[in-house]
């Protein structure tokens, strides 16, 4: 790169104009690097999206998924609250809730995935991370009752393909009793898919 593109690259940053945009090109580019799974390149493009730009909301929720996947739940914290301050999702709360989870922050993480559930109350992964902070508690029957409450739809159709009814009847089989110790900290969700 020659003198005179570094220049024209510095006037381009500095107007107006056409900072919108480079924004708009970081961004399109950013998320074509989210969907090929390169997470650190979509990461420097979204940090780049500020406050008032449109998709500012959006880059916010990639960037805390991102976070959320490379183990830095303090910084996906922060970043699906601000996602949040935008659009509610039970997705997004239910990546808070994983977040938080990872931190220790029990009591957080319980609220998260309730409100995920408030909601949409069908939400597995929401039913998994409440699940999951009992299970952190050692609350044995609210932790098996979650888990539970994810597996029905899934035992009711094992019951029938068996020739047997919903519930334990008919071969279906029972939930798996809850481990003596509270489970890995790493807690992961899985990324959104808010378009």
């Amino acid at each position: 790169m020659c003198v005179a593109d570094l220049a024209l690259l510095l006037l381009a940053f500095l107007s107006p104009a056409s900072q919108g945009q480079l924004y708009d090109d970081a961004f399109v580019t950013a998320e074509q690097y989210y969907r090929e799974g390169k997470a650190a390149e979509a990461e420097a493009l979204y940090a780049r999206i500020g406050p008032g730009h449109p998709d500012y909301p959006q880059a916010q929720l990639r960037l805390g998924t991102i976070f959320y996947s490379t183990g830095r739940p303090v910084l996906a914290e922060h970043c699906l609250r601000e996602a949040l301050r935008f659009h509610e999702s039970a997705e997004t709360y239910c990546l808070l809730a994983g977040a938080q989870f990872n931190q220790e922050k029990f009591d957080e993480a319980y609220t998260s995935a309730r409100k995920a559930l408030q909601l949409d109350d069908k939400y597995a992964k929401a039913h998994t991370a409440l699940a999951m902070v009992y299970t952190a508690r050692k609350d044995w029957p609210h932790a098996a009752r979650g888990s539970s409450l994810r597996c029905y739809p899934a035992r009711r159709i094992l019951a029938s393909q068996q020739g047997g009814k919903p519930g334990r009847q008919g071969g279906c089989p029972a939930p798996p009793s809850m481990p003596p110790a509270a489970p890995s900290l790493f807690f992961r969700a899985g990324a959104p898919t808010i378009n």
